[in-house]
């Protein structure tokens, strides 16, 4: 299993290995190609090593980060449920001495005044939120008490014992079941209170309407009852006969909307009433006396209906076109020459006070016809919106009434089942000392099983001991032999090495002498040879002759006769024939054999003189005058074409 495991895990590696090196040799040359092959082949393990480490620490990571957020996310709601506490704690202590320092006021009951009425149910209200956010204080005094007895009972439990565990356990249990039943008891009471005190607001809302209806201000005209009905039968199309028009809408609701109406109406039959005053005013300032404003205008005194209905042909002439005024009164004057300019115009603003009066008053109603619509949209809106909500809590009313019939029946099972589970306690703690004494008993058993064998395996210890502490001596003993044994080898093997050194010496110091031997030998060699060329060339003929040979460059580097023939013949122009088509530029083999320094050149070779300071300067020194002189033979024809 082990060797095949091996090969497997090898082959993975290989795998790996040439899979990365595919990716990696992507557009390289050979060479490169090799090479990372060789570093991947040297690294591919630790690479695969490091991978995993990563891996590994990255799953690490992710599960740190998930604790951590669900140990902030606790921390959060924690923190957030604390604020609540802490404000709702804040309430109950300002509402309680809030209603310990003022002193509330005492309100006649035979008093059905507006006022009374509202504080006497603000009263109501405040007292059942007081009484709320005690049964909310109490519960969680008991939750917190309950916590506290289970702590204490958890941290006496190892220390007293398994009965009174179990004794203290059942007493729990019954404490807890009396704290349940008793608070889902004052829950109904408190349901049953919060019901009775719901539908005392009702009838004292109704019966501040009524007041409020009978002691109002009534307006001619305005029925709030055909209002309502118009509301209803248009929130609910289908609704029965016999059911009241008072379900499911709250009386203050109701009190408002129409409240809405009424103030509407009064506003317009005011408004109204302004006009009318006002318009009275005008007419009696032109001396008639309005009874009952029509839309057919009085009668103006000292006009006849002919002088009228002329007057009205005119008027609505002129009227669209914007004649007004004097231009008016020219068109008038023609038609009425009996009548004077200021009579016209005095009947003229008679006329148009009416007629603006008219205007006014259809403003005001349309005005009041869009406002009534609107109200009527918005309280139909909010009369759905409260017998929705009156049905929503019809609802949850019934859903408490099941639940709390279905509790009166689970209390029921509780009492029986309580029973039960005491006898079956008595029976289980029995049954428990029982149990206990017989675990008791084989656990002391087992205690002394254990100790004997301790005492064994004690005994074989000691005995293993005193054998490694031999076996650990007689590895010492041959350590040392064997150290011994090294030490010796060492130094013989030092003695041998010695004398591989001293050899390699002596053959190195052979080996430099050598060299310098023949270093001397080849100098000695090319001071002979140089010997040898001196006495060489004392033995030449012209020896003596170069000995008296002075150096004159002013002599010899004049030019000579055939020279300055050539330079002579070079200044005439030569035929085409000789010339050639082109100039030649460079050296051919005819004209190198004749140029001057070439022969020169050849001349100091050929006496060995080629290496001389004198050669030296005077192929320096030589210069050609007649270049290009040397042309005896026609030139070749160009290639270039």
């Amino acid at each position: 299993m082990t060797l095949g495991g091996d090969v497997k895990g090898k082959k993975t590696k290989e795998s790996t290995v040439r899979s990365k090196l595919f990716r990696a040799t992507a557009g390289l040359s050979l060479y490169e190609q090799s090479h990372l092959a060789h570093s991947v082949a040297t690294t591919g393990n630790n690479v695969l090593e490091t991978i995993q480490n990563m891996k590994s620490r990255s799953q690490k990571q992710k599960q740190a980060s998930k604790e951590s957020t669900a140990k902030f996310q606790w921390l959060h709601d924690h923190m957030h449920l604390k604020k609540i506490e802490q404000t709702a704690t804040k309430d109950v202590d300002a509402t309680v001495l809030r209603l310990v320092n003022s002193e509330l006021p005492v309100n006649d009951h035979h008093d059905h005044s507006y006022e009374a009425v509202i504080a006497a149910a603000v009263t109501e209200m405040q007292t059942q939120r007081l009484g709320q956010l005690n049964v909310h204080q109490n519960d969680r005094d008991n939750r917190n008490t309950m916590r506290r007895l289970l702590a204490s009972i958890q941290a006496e439990a190892p220390s007293k014992g398994p009965t009174w565990y179990s004794q203290v356990k059942i007493q729990l249990q019954n404490l807890m079941l009396d704290s349940i039943v008793g608070h889902h008891m004052l829950t109904e009471q408190l349901s049953a209170e919060a019901e009775a005190c719901e539908k005392e607001l009702q009838v004292a809302c109704q019966a501040l309407c009524r007041q409020h209806r009978t002691a109002g201000v009534t307006t001619p005209g305005a029925s709030t009852e055909d209002v309502w009905t118009q509301l209803m039968a248009a929130t609910q199309p289908q609704r029965d006969e016999d059911e009241a028009l008072s379900d499911g809408v709250d009386p203050i609701l109701k009190y408002n909307l129409l409240l809405e109406f009424e103030t509407l109406q009064t506003q317009l039959e005011a408004d109204l009433a302004g006009l009318e005053e006002g318009y009275r005013a005008s007419m009696a300032a032109y001396g008639c006396a309005v009874e009952q404003v029509t839309a057919t205008p009085p009668k103006h005194p000292g006009w006849t209906d002919e002088d009228h209905e002329r007057y009205l042909k005119v008027f609505k002439d002129c009227e669209p076109k914007g004649i007004r005024n004097e231009a008016f009164l020219k068109r008038l004057e023609p038609l009425l020459p009996q009548r004077s300019r200021k009579d016209l115009a005095a009947h003229d603003q008679w006329h148009r006070t009416h007629r603006r009066h008219l205007q006014q008053t259809q403003e005001r109603q349309a005005d009041y016809t869009r406002q009534h619509s609107h109200i009527f949209e918005k309280a139909k809106t909010q009369l759905a919106d409260a017998i929705e909500t009156h049905r929503a809590r019809q609802s949850s009313q019934a859903e408490l009434a099941r639940r709390a019939a279905a509790q009166a029946v689970l209390h029921e099972k509780v009492a029986r089942f309580q029973l039960k589970r005491n006898v079956k306690a008595e029976m289980a703690a029995h049954q428990s000392e029982i149990a206990r004494l017989e675990a008791q008993a084989l656990q002391e058993a087992m205690e002394a099983k254990r100790k004997k064998e301790h005492e064994l395996k004690k005994k074989l210890v000691q005995e293993h001991k005193g054998w490694q502490e031999l076996g650990a001596i007689a590895d010492e003993e041959a350590a040392a032999v064997a150290r011994a044994r090294e030490d010796e080898a060492k130094a013989a093997q030092a003695v041998i090495n010695a004398e591989r050194v001293q050899h390699r010496m002596d053959e190195w110091e052979h080996k430099t002498e050598l060299q310098k031997q023949q270093l001397q030998r080849q100098q000695d060699e090319e001071a002979a040879r140089r010997q040898a060329l001196e006495a060489l060339k004392l033995e030449t003929p012209y020896a003596a002759k170069l000995a008296e040979i002075q150096i004159d460059p002013e002599r010899t580097r004049q030019p000579t006769v055939a020279f300055q023939a050539n330079v002579d013949a070079a200044q005439e122009p030569l035929g085409v024939h000789e010339s050639g088509l082109f100039p030649s530029h460079g050296y051919d083999t005819d004209k190198l054999f004749k140029d001057a320094r070439f022969k020169l050149g050849l001349a100091l070779q050929d006496a060995g003189l080629a290496k001389t300071e004198y050669a030296r300067q005077a192929m320096a020194t030589i210069s050609v005058r007649n270049a290009g002189s040397y042309r005896h033979n026609v030139q070749p024809k160009t290639q270039l074409w």
